[in-house]
Order: C-alpha cells, then sequence, then structure tokens
C-alpha cells in the first residue's frame, strides 16, 4: 500500500502536464520564427558572398586580359543564362523596382539564381560604354527579394579610380560620404546593404 501511495505521488497531475505544454508552446511560439529569420538570412548571406565573389573572379580575370570596359566582364563568369543586350527582356532578372537603369543593360544569371545586371551596353540616353560600371546583384529566389549595387572597375593599371558617392541603399539615395579608391580589377560595395552582408548578426 505504501508503494502505491509513493507511485502516486511522483507522478503528475493533468493540470501540470497542461502547464507544461503551454509553457513549451509559448516559448517555441517567441522562438521559432526568430530562428527561422535567422537561418534564412544565413542562407541569404552565403548565396549573395559567393556571387560578389563569382564577380570579383570575372573582373579580376577581364582586367588581366586587358578589357577595356565593363561589358568585357560577361564572358569570364560560369553562367546559367547570358543577356546580352536586356536582362530584364532576356530573364537575367525579374524585378526592375530598385534597378530600373541595370535591368535594362548587359547581365548573367549565376547557377544559384542569383542576377548580376547592369554591365553597360552604351544603348540608353546618357549612358556610354567605360571602364567602370555600377552593378546590381539581386537575390529575388527568397521570401524578401533584396538587391545590391557592386562598383566593378576594369582598365589601365596605372589609372586608380576615387569613389565617393557609397548610398544607404537602392531605394534612400542617401550618401554616407565614404570614399574607397578603387584599382583596376576591384569590386566594391556600393550601398550600405551590401557592406551590411559582410557583417556577422
Amino acid at each position: 500500500m505504501s508503494t502505491q501511495k509513493a507511485s502516486i505521488k511522483k507522478a503528475f497531475t493533468l493540470t501540470e502536464l497542461l502547464v507544461s505544454m503551454a509553457v513549451l508552446g509559448l516559448i517555441a511560439t517567441l522562438t521559432l520564427p526568430h530562428m527561422f529569420m535567422s537561418a534564412d538570412r544565413a542562407k541569404k548571406r552565403a548565396v549573395f558572398k559567393e556571387a560578389y565573389q563569382a564577380l570579383a573572379q570575372a573582373t579580376h580575370a577581364a582586367m588581366m586580359e586587358g578589357v577595356a570596359d565593363s561589358r568585357g566582364i560577361i564572358p569570364y563568369f560560369n553562367a546559367q543564362k547570358v543577356c546580352l543586350n536586356n536582362s530584364l527582356t532576356e530573364g537575367c532578372i525579374k524585378d526592375t523596382t530598385f534597378a530600373p537603369g541595370q535591368a535594362l543593360q548587359q547581365g548573367v544569371l549565376l547557377h544559384s539564381g542569383v542576377s548580376i545586371v547592369g554591365f553597360n551596353t552604351g544603348k540608353d540616353p546618357g549612358l556610354s560604354i567605360q571602364s567602370n560600371d555600377t552593378v546590381v546583384i539581386g537575390l529575388e529566389n527568397f521570401a524578401k527579394k533584396e538587391y545590391f549595387r557592386v562598383e566593378t572597375y576594369v582598365g589601365d593599371l596605372n589609372q586608380p579610380k576615387t569613389l565617393s558617392y557609397l548610398s544607404g541603399d537602392l531605394s534612400s539615395g542617401k550618401t554616407s560620404g565614404k570614399v574607397v579608391q578603387l584599382r583596376p580589377g576591384d569590386i566594391v560595395c556600393a550601398d550600405e546593404a551590401c557592406l551590411d552582408m559582410f557583417k556577422k548578426d
């Protein structure tokens, strides 16, 4: 009889179980969305860095081969698709909201689904073929699409270029006042959103 009483004392009541389950449910509700957001952000950063590295390698390779203008970078990509006239109509980018000018230029669609567009064709009014260009890296395969500006520079080894127009993000147009010197073959983030992709959470 005493053994039976001892076992009854050690068991959880239904109320205790329900309270425990409610507490666990509350904890899951508060923490799971943050965990999923963190995982999505980490994946997005990894994909972005891979695209940034591909752009850096292609730019450097083009410069080493003596390419004189930014559109000459395109052949140095290992791309899923190459758009030689208009990245939007040829399917290298889907959205023009944050990159209307670049979307109408040459670009590539990488195997990861990342767009890199804005290699200047010189066909649009007011634009000329040049050794430096602001291209856009577009992450369109995520729930929240994001676009990042990156400055590329190919050309004369004896002609470094000074940039002083890093902006807050693609939509704000705010200037940070940072000055960056580029050597031929270099690339650099041209907005704060791009720089943020290299920061640790």
